[in-house]
């Protein structure tokens, strides 16, 4: 089965389409998890600047940089006002392991922090990643996972960013 990332880029992409993407910088927070590395690894391939953002070391090839910090407490976010982020693909969170408590200090606080730092440095374009834990799959043999702390957390983290960014 191939599992790689595959990248298509529009006009109407939030990021402004790959022709246009050749000076910009995306930040990817979460990128030293799965989706969030392959993503690093496929913008990089593609020639676009990438800084990963995580609480340990992003070890990937061609990245321009790496800032570490954590969405729990904010450290380390305050850096993120003195660099140029274009644009911001958020795929951080504590997932369905999470108890409420670091759920909502990560998934809800954190991301108002992120955005909080990224807007003070002049970057105006989010993408935010989401879970199927926050509608529930619908099928008879899964849990509602919908109801878990994860779920609950994302769909009030989605419904404060309109908000929160304008």
């Amino acid at each position: 089965m191939d599992l790689s990332l595959r990248l298509s880029f529009r006009e109407t992409n939030p990021c402004d389409g790959e022709a246009k993407m050749a000076n910009k910088t995306i930040l990817v927070t979460g990128s030293t998890g799965w989706l969030g590395g392959k993503l690093c690894e496929a913008l990089v391939a593609r020639g676009v600047n990438v800084v990963g953002l995580a609480r340990r070391k992003t070890e990937i090839d061609g990245l321009m940089g790496c800032v570490m910090a954590d969405l729990s407490t904010g450290k380390g976010l305050e850096f993120l006002s003195t660099l140029r982020i274009d644009c911001c693909v958020h795929l951080a969170a504590v997932a369905g392991w999470g108890e409420l408590a670091d759920c909502l200090e990560v998934n809800v606080q954190g991301t108002r922090r992120l955005f909080d730092a990224l807007l003070a440095g002049g970057c105006t374009r989010f993408v935010v990643a989401s879970s199927i834990s926050t509608v529930g799959t619908g099928r008879p043999d899964h849990r509602d996972l919908w109801t878990s702390d994860f779920g609950a957390t994302c769909r009030q983290s989605r419904r404060r960013r309109r908000f929160w960014i304008g």
